[in-house]
């Protein structure tokens, strides 16, 4: 079988990422070519994934090897081709005057893609977006482990995802791409391997929900995983628009939380104490001990001076999200002790909203 090294190295390259290194058997991908496709599959527990390629091949044949290995050498080799032999007990790896011989495994699990009713329809860009917006506020290692995942709505014409753990949401929306109804949470790991498998495809890919299992398919991938088994607590109330709105420059926002967090050394426990005035926000970085520090950046709101408490890092992150435009940023607030919603008007943020827990002020 003969194919494009580049091409056969990105399809590896997206098994490896499923192919779990810590099993003998999952740490493997399965070759599988006819005479002009070739298909590359892996899995693990929760998940399954295929690529398929067009290849030329004499004759149809199959081989299943070390995943990781196999992405090592197609790695180091320059060659623009690369020539694939299956023997009884190895494949033969051929660069044209390099042959590497990889030991391979006689069995590996049948991979079955079941067709659901398609949910929506959404493009790389969408879904790199949607992870750098998302991906950190699920949780990890929560006691609920239905804040372990992102939860995917699909209701009409609109896609909601929320990902939440017990101090932060964040919330987006696709419009106008929903096809059937429904409801699910999407593991956070499936959530990011996702994204990097889709996100640089080419093409869009479809999105299915069933039987308690999420599956993407397009561009020449088929990609399936387990779904959460719980129900998604109602955060709808902690998602109200506040009473009153403090705004300020994207750019200057990221740049004094980020002084805030170098003070701190980057601890992720330290809080910050956020004076909203008329036309001003200045954070204050607080220990028991002493004051250690404070950015003020100007800003203009509609409501009355207000002091909330807030974790340094996680305000942090949020405020990364939004620092990539030239942009205003709405910082919602109602009273000292209700969350924060950051948003922004602009067309590419309009759907998003990210919400912050308050830390009780001590001082």
């Amino acid at each position: 079988m003969r194919i494009r090294r580049s091409i056969l190295l990105d399809a590896v390259s997206k098994c490896c990422l499923i192919a779990d290194k810590k099993d003998v058997l999952l740490s493997n991908v399965k070759l599988k070519w006819l005479y002009n496709r070739v298909y590359c599959s892996a899995l693990n527990e929760a998940e399954a994934l295929t690529v398929d390629n067009e290849c030329s091949a004499d004759e149809p044949g199959e081989s299943v090897v070390n995943a990781d290995r196999l992405k090592k050498i197609l790695s180091k080799s320059k060659s623009d081709t690369v020539s694939l032999l299956s023997k009884p007990g190895n494949l033969v790896v051929n660069f044209g005057s390099i042959k590497t011989k990889l030991p391979t495994v006689g069995t590996f699990p049948d991979l079955e893609y079941t067709n659901y009713l398609v949910a929506f329809y959404c493009e790389p860009k969408q879904i790199k977006s949607l992870y750098e917006r998302l991906y950190s506020f699920i949780g990890e290692n929560e006691s609920r482990k239905n804040l372990m995942g992102l939860h995917v709505n699909v209701k009409g014409q609109t896609v909601t995802l929320t990902g939440a753990d017990a101090f932060r949401i964040g919330r987006d929306k696709i419009e106008n791409v929903g096809i059937s109804e429904m409801e699910g949470i999407l593991p956070k790991q499936s959530f990011k391997n996702i994204a990097s498998i889709f996100g640089s495809s080419e093409k869009g890919f479809n999105v299915c929900y069933g039987s308690k299992s999420f599956l993407c398919f397009g561009d020449g991938l088929k990609y399936k995983s387990s779904a959460i088994d719980a129900e998604y607590p109602n955060l709808e109330r902690l998602l109200q628009v506040p009473d009153y709105q403090c705004k300020v420059d994207s750019k200057s926002l990221f740049e004094a939380t980020d002084m805030l967090f170098t003070m701190c050394n980057k601890d992720t426990r330290h809080t910050m104490k956020a004076k909203i005035k008329n036309d001003s926000i200045e954070f204050v970085l607080h220990t028991t001990a002493d004051v250690e520090g404070s950015v003020e950046i100007d800003g203009s709101t509609n409501g009355v001076d207000t002091d909330i408490g807030l974790n340094v890092s996680y305000f942090n992150q949020i405020s990364a999200i939004f620092k990539k435009s030239d942009m205003v940023v709405g910082i919602g607030f109602t009273k000292s002790e209700h969350p924060v919603m950051l948003s922004c008007d602009c067309p590419e943020y309009q759907d998003y909203k990210a919400i912050l827990m308050p830390v009780k002020l001590q001082w």
